[in-house]
């Protein structure tokens, strides 16, 4: 088995003739996520093996005391996971997590695309544990189909929004701060979330930066207002509305129907098969909100090793 430490040239290169890959598995999320974290870098690394099999694993590391790591796959529940050209062998997975799982390693977090989950089950049998979580997947049809999946009152709300002469627009990286300040920080107080635990203004603006056609910000305006906005984030084949926030004065237009119809739909003529609705964090309306665009519930599990140090840490405090 052979071992690199990939280039993001040769991440790249290797995800373009790949059949599938997610947004968060692109060399851009791990690289604005070590960025703004100083005690984080890229650990991505490339296995490959004598009978042609090629592994990729994106990974961020986190350092600590006395030379000890954390991986993840990807930060911030981001989908990660193996990547690989053809499925390796039993063997072949306990030679690459042999390898990772060294000494100094304390835990490893494996966050799958909720649609390939299942090919990680073998984790379960090297250590990790199983813990389960969910998200809501639309698969993109004809129009007309997509417009059927709507339930009524989804329909009418859009309707409604339409009649306000609303108005979808991409943004500009200068619109991040009217979007941070202004929705974000509004929405965070309606959720009761503390400011600490906002994702920072300088993750956004790196995101957007350097994610090119692979990152879009999208605002609703009524007569010239932004009242809403989301953030979307493109893999190879797949939508992801990573971030959503909205000036709640506005609600009864309906934006936040509004665009996420307009966003669905040109996700669909983008040529993309499935729209990622995201997590929903616990909150029931979310949820309800997503499946009235015809989103269904996908239960999926992500994969955690704990090392025997990390366990023993935890029992004595």
């Amino acid at each position: 088995m052979q071992v690199k430490s990939v280039t993001i040239q040769e991440w790249r290169e290797y995800e373009e003739s790949l059949p599938d890959y997610s947004f968060f598995q692109l060399p851009l999320w791990s690289q604005v996520y070590a960025f703004v974290y100083p005690s984080c870098e890229i650990a991505t690394q490339l296995f490959t093996f004598d009978d042609g099999v090629k592994v990729l694993l994106p990974l961020v590391e986190t350092n600590y005391k006395f030379g000890f790591k954390s991986y993840e796959s990807l930060p911030m529940g981001g989908y990660g996971g193996f990547l690989w050209n053809r499925k390796p062998s039993a063997n072949q997975i306990r030679q690459i997590l042999k390898y990772i799982l060294n000494i100094k390693v304390l835990s490893l977090a494996i966050y799958p695309n909720p649609l390939e989950w299942q090919y990680l089950r073998f984790l379960q049998d090297n250590g990790f544990k199983a813990r389960n979580t969910f998200t809501h997947i639309l698969e993109l049809d004809k129009p007309d189909i997509l417009w059927e999946n709507l339930t009524h009152s989804c329909k009418k709300d859009i309707k409604r929004a339409q009649r306000e002469n609303l108005k979808l627009t991409e943004g500009k990286f200068s619109d991040l701060k009217q979007y941070y300040y202004g929705m974000y920080r509004n929405s965070a107080k309606r959720w009761d979330m503390k400011e600490n635990g906002m994702i920072p203004l300088v993750f956004f603006q790196n995101l957007m930066l350097s994610g090119r056609d692979n990152v879009k910000l999208f605002f609703v305006e009524a007569d010239g207002e932004k009242v809403a906005g989301v953030i979307m984030g493109y893999g190879k084949g797949e939508s992801f509305q990573w971030h959503a926030a909205s000036h709640y004065q506005y609600e009864n237009m309906r934006p936040n129907n509004f665009w996420e119809w307009e966003v669905i739909k040109d996700a669909y003529k983008r040529g993309y098969k499935i729209h990622n609705f995201g997590a929903s964090v616990g909150l029931p309306g979310v949820q309800a909100f997503k499946e009235s665009f015809g989103a269904v519930k996908i239960d999926y599990k992500y994969f955690i090793y704990e090392s025997p140090l990390l366990k023993l840490y935890r029992w004595s405090k």
